[in-house]
């Protein structure tokens, strides 16, 4: 991310005059981008690389109502009401999801979620998270046996979850937008010049009148005070060679640390397992490594021995922002107010993102308070 004033002198950098720009590509720029378009907005979408070419696109492609934690820890860390509302609002993001889909063609799954209990304490808590999500109004159940018969001891089911082609969305949604795209362009600088801001990328300059920042965890490389409130969490995927049909729906285990699904050609998805090794996997540096990985064949194999009889087709990492609270963060920078932020999804960009980009959108344009994603609730 560090630029040289050898290569800042040496670029033949273009300029471009845009009313707003949006810095990354993924799943909430690209929806962002496009809400700031409607709104009849000359709009720039800058990416360092392409659309989903970060986490958008190295996720497992769950949809899922809820945050990083179980419903009764969230109301013990949140506050019922503020528990209740982020489940609220993950909910109609999951409908908004699978509308984009439909609308797009992009390849989806209506195959729920089932939350699975590996030993009788997971079993306890997850039957104490679908009582209390019933007595909210939330359409879930729990049942006293493994509905998948592979020796889970329990299951939460969310029958309106879904799987989809995450990154063929971020990328339906990117070239939808209405956007003028400058993909492959780094942005090292953002600054103000008089009345305008400045953002620097590696081949582009272009001034502008206010800034959306989602980049996720890069963004804290940006802008350094970002990174007491924001962690590198790298989450790694071992996908195996095609097997018969033995799953039609996706999976979380030990807490939504393992999480699986079969795809549509017979290969099974695996990931997760970053909590037996929290320190390595607090990184920047996407890569898989051997212990996480085996670690996964291990965990697939104990549940679904069938996967010992084929290969590996693909192994991959993707690098989130985890939040102290599992919460996107949505503010703006304490110096400048036309630089607004949606990040620190904490892998959950595809349950969040897109009503964390509409609640960005309106701090930018309006200075409406992001309310419950807001910056201001860490202090």
């Amino acid at each position: 991310m560090t630029v040289s004033v050898w290569q800042e002198l040496a670029a033949d950098r273009a300029a471009a005059t845009h009313d707003l720009v949006v810095i990354g590509a993924g799943i909430v720029g690209s929806y962002a981008a496009s809400l700031l378009v409607q709104t009849g907005r000359d709009v720039a979408l800058v990416d360092a690389h392409f659309p989903a070419w970060g986490a958008s696109g190295c996720n497992a492609g769950f949809v899922l109502l809820g945050m990083r934690y179980r419903y009764p820890e969230a109301i013990e860390r949140l506050g019922r009401a503020a528990a209740r509302e982020v489940w609220t609002l993950t909910a109609e993001n999951v409908r908004r999801m699978r509308d984009l889909a439909r609308q797009y063609a992009v390849e989806y799954e209506d195959c729920g979620a089932t939350l699975l209990a590996v030993d009788e304490q997971e079993a306890g808590e997850l039957r104490a998270a679908a009582r209390l999500l019933q007595e909210d109004g939330f359409d879930v159940e729990y049942v006293e046996r493994d509905p998948l018969g592979r020796g889970f001891l329990g299951a939460l089911i969310q029958p309106r979850d879904f799987a989809v082609q995450p990154a063929a969305l971020t990328q339906a949604l990117a070239r939808a937008s209405g956007a003028t795209r400058y993909d492959e362009d780094e942005v090292f600088e953002i600054r103000r010049e008089g009345s305008a801001l400045v953002v620097r990328a590696r081949q582009t300059t272009i001034r502008c009148g206010g800034v959306l920042l989602a980049t996720n965890v890069y963004t804290s490389i940006l802008f350094p005070f970002l990174r007491p409130l924001m962690e590198p969490i790298r989450n790694q995927v071992l996908l195996t060679d095609p097997l018969p049909p033995l799953l039609d729906r996706m999976g979380y285990a030990e807490h939504g640390y393992h999480y699986f699904r079969q795809l549509r050609d017979g290969r099974m998805l695996v990931g997760g397992g970053r909590h037996r090794f929290p320190q390595q996997e607090a990184t920047f540096a996407d890569e898989v490594t051997p212990n996480i990985q085996e670690l996964l064949a291990r965990w697939l194999g104990r549940y679904f021995p069938e996967t010992a009889r084929v290969g590996v087709s693909r192994r991959w990492a993707g690098i989130d922002g985890l939040t102290p609270d599992g919460l996107p963060l949505v503010g703006c920078l304490p110096s400048e107010p036309a630089v607004v932020y949606a990040i620190g999804f904490g892998g959950h960009g595809n349950s969040m993102g897109l009503v964390a980009a509409e609640r960005a959108v309106e701090l930018l344009l309006r200075g409406i308070d992001p309310g419950v994603f807001s910056i201001h609730r860490l202090g």
